[in-house]
């Protein structure tokens, strides 16, 4: 009975003792950070007109993957029938990129290096003329993006 008594006395002093550790030593994992953008302008390159874009971004670490879109469209004559277009006459570019980078983040802001390979698709149609060209490109990507850099709780409020 002495002998239990002892064995389990040893237990309970030498189990609590390895349960405890210094919360310096818990390895804490960062969470992935998500985020998106938008982007709606003028593009003035080789295409000249209205631009609209986005991407979804996946940060790990400071590792960054983004997979972007992006449309521009040069409309250069419109034909109408009452108000139904019947004859339009564009330029079109629409891009698909996956990019890998390094993104930092410092108070309030961020800036990333990208690079990775796209897919753009050049189309033009004129009276009776049509084009498209596709072709593989390889984009690079800087970037700066400000933030709110204090994280607040949701609040509601009831009427």
């Amino acid at each position: 009975m002495f002998k239990q008594i002892l064995i389990v006395a040893f237990l309970l002093i030498f189990l609590s003792v390895k349960a405890q550790e210094n919360l310096d030593s818990l390895r804490l994992k960062p969470n992935p950070i998500v985020f998106g953008d938008f982007s709606l302008g003028y593009s003035n390159g080789f295409i000249r007109g209205f631009a609209i874009g986005g991407s979804i971004n996946y940060q790990n670490k400071n590792n960054l993957f983004t997979f972007r879109a992006l449309q521009v469209i040069n409309i250069k004559k419109i034909d109408f029938f009452l108000i139904i277009p019947i004859n339009i006459e564009s330029e079109t570019m629409t891009e698909y990129s996956l990019l890998y980078g390094k993104r930092y983040i410092e108070d309030g802001f961020s800036y990333h290096f990208s690079g990775g390979i796209s897919y753009t698709s050049y189309d033009r149609s004129f009276e009776n003329d049509n084009l498209t060209i596709d072709y593989v490109g390889f984009p690079i990507e800087t970037g700066v993006s400000w933030f709110k850099n204090k994280k607040t709780d949701l609040e509601f409020f009831t009427v």
